[in-house]
């Protein structure tokens, strides 16, 4: 998947700043569990396939990055803006063999630029290393009637095959980007606000409803005590069609409060002002997502043997012949219990957004955690507002074989029971015993959640009958550290090392360990996912393979700086050159001047 990070937003003059670092990482084998998505045709509880299984990623994977610029001021008097695309770590890119990427960027030049009458205005320069691997063009390109304003995006796309990865950086010297927003047009806008005690359902409408404050703003300040725009009706946009909904002055002067609003689907509204000015304003809704959590996990009596442990690690993509030394134990999981939750996040952009704020969500999944019958039935028009259908498989992890599951049944001696229990409503509980084995065995128990308001969503838990344990969190975190080494083939002691963190002050150079000490952030990085994968005292086979996979990126490559200069290579414009010798003291370094092509 395409990750993109802004480092830093400004450029001052005569620095060298990285702007934006740029990462495309392939992690299509996401599902290659073997037997995890054939053989469902003779499994009476799933479907073929099943409801939670999406296929695999192809490949290649490509991605397009968008570098934002301005540039202000006429053509004739602008310093074109210098950036240089800078590669940081590459594996597995085939940008080159990608027919998509060499149409967007034919040519093999090194430098690309914009010109506007004749007059360059943004030189872009793919460092020899980049070139070819990345495709570098102009996107969106616009200016203002008096020729002052200039703005768009530098296009950078890149392709990387299966279990590639792609990390770029943008750098610019000497340059003052002028970042600060446009002029706010004249006119007005709508501010919206949730009445927070004012959430219910609507027989009329079928759906929960909110009231909301609003009151009209003038762009670029708000408005006078006491003064505000007079409004003359609300509407919502449903189908193209207006609505109109009921609203009323309210206290506040300037404000007023719309009534009846629904909740759940991104909205719009229309404001009509008394000048016949028509305001549209967008609400968005909110998404059903239900989660999984408050694991109870019971353990046998005797920990398990080393065939097991060598299977955990397979398991987890390390070698079997690794051994496991204490404090760390294999732990036998009798008993795994669970509960399913019914909740609602805002929405943004069409995807779930639980870190924004929202009271109406907030009021919803206070009363599903409170599993009030009052409150439920004031929200969702009945007491009973969830369904829960719950399906289960479970194979083994070294052959694929399937596990055989019963339901709320006393189960034999190779079985595995999974009782659902009433719990609290509306959550829903579920118990999984696993019978006495070495096998390690990985149980998928996948929940059909609906709601009356015709939300549906689903559920994916996997429990194990094995984990790796310890006599407390600290100790499984601290003992994990050198195992993660051995299978991650890493040296043990240079690993462990690393991973503790330096007194403060003790850092030098550039800011961010990722950009001058990868190896030193990755093994960092290590440490954090293993004291958070032991916060609960286990680490289960999936999570042993995330935190192999950050360990394995402490041998990525010690970043060179050919003239020792304090500033990496991948981002000094002059690497092996003096950086801050100016002959004609124009801002740039010689080393870049002698670089430019010559006229216009």
């Amino acid at each position: 998947m395409p990750f993109q990070s802004n480092v830093s937003t400004a450029v001052a003059s005569g620095k060298v700043d990285v702007h934006y670092l740029m990462v495309l990482n392939d992690s299509s084998d996401r599902f290659n569990d073997t037997g995890d998505f054939d053989g469902f045709s003779g499994f009476e509880l799933f479907p073929t396939p099943p409801l939670w299984w999406r296929p695999w990623a192809s490949n290649p994977r490509t991605v397009e990055f968008r570098y934002a610029f301005q540039i202000i001021g006429p053509a004739s008097t602008v310093t074109p803006l210098r950036l240089s695309v800078q590669q940081l770590s590459a594996r597995k890119v085939v940008t080159g063999q990608d027919p998509l990427q060499r149409r967007r960027d034919p040519d093999t030049q090194a430098v690309q630029e914009l010109r506007y009458n004749g007059i360059p205005l943004v030189r872009v320069t793919e460092r020899k290393e980049v070139d070819g691997n990345v495709s570098v063009g102009f996107a969106e390109i616009c200016r203002n009637a008096a020729d002052t304003r200039l703005q768009g995006y530098v296009s950078l796309g890149t392709s990387v095959g299966e279990g590639g990865h792609h990390v770029l950086a943008v750098v610019s010297r000497g340059q003052v980007l002028d970042l600060s927003p446009p002029e706010k047009p004249r006119g007005h806008f709508v501010e919206w606000l949730a009445d927070t005690d004012s959430t219910r359902f609507s027989n009329a409408l079928g759906t929960v409803v909110s009231d909301f404050y609003f009151k009209v703003t003038p762009r670029g300040g708000g408005t006078k005590p006491g003064t505000g725009a007079s409004v003359e009706s609300v509407f919502r946009l449903e189908d193209d069609e207006r609505r109109p909904v009921r609203f009323e002055a309210a206290e506040e002067p300037g404000r007023f409060k719309a009534f009846d609003i629904p909740v759940l689907d991104d909205l719009r509204l229309v404001v009509k002002m008394d000048s016949g000015t028509s305001l549209e304003a967008a609400l968005p809704g909110l998404f059903f997502v239900p989660f999984a959590g408050r694991d109870e996990v019971g353990y046998g009596p005797e920990p398990a043997g080393a065939s097991t442990w060598a299977a955990i690690a397979e398991a987890a993509g390390g070698p079997p012949t690794v051994g496991l030394e204490p404090p760390l134990r294999v732990a036998k999981v009798r008993r795994w219990g669970f509960e399913a939750v019914p909740y609602y996040t805002p929405r943004r952009y069409g995807e779930s957004a639980p870190e924004d704020e929202s009271p109406v969500s907030g009021e919803l999944n206070r009363a599903i955690l409170n599993g009030s019958a009052e409150e439920l039935e004031r929200l969702f028009g009945t007491a009973e507002p969830f369904v829960f259908r719950w399906d289960f498989r479970a194979v083994d992890a070294v052959t694929g074989e399937r596990v055989p599951v019963v339901r709320d049944e006393v189960g034999t001696d190779d079985a595995i029971v999974a009782t659902t229990r009433d719990g609290h409503f509306p959550r829903s509980i579920i118990r999984v015993s696993f019978p006495e084995t070495d096998r390690l065995i990985k149980l998928f128990a996948v929940a059909s959640v609906t709601d009356t308001l015709g939300n549906r969503s689903e559920v994916v838990k996997v429990v194990w009958n094995h984990v790796l344990s310890a006599e407390s969190p600290q100790y499984l975190s601290q003992g994990i550290l050198p195992t993660l080494a051995r299978l991650a083939g890493l040296s043990v002691e240079e690993f462990v090392e690393a991973t503790v963190p330096r007194e403060f002050g003790e850092d030098e150079g550039f800011v961010d360990p990722w950009v001058t000490a990868p190896p030193l952030a990755a093994a960092r990085m290590a440490r954090t996912a293993a004291y958070q994968s032991a916060f609960d005292n286990m680490i289960t086979p999936d999570e042993l393979a995330r935190l192999i996979g950050t360990a394995q990126l402490f041998a990525m490559p010690v970043t060179p700086d050919a003239d020792d200069d304090g500033v990496v290579d991948f981002i000094d414009l002059c690497p092996g050159k003096d950086d801050l010798l100016d002959s004609d003291g124009d801002g740039y370094p010689d080393c870049l001047d002698d670089q430019q092509p010559q006229g216009p």
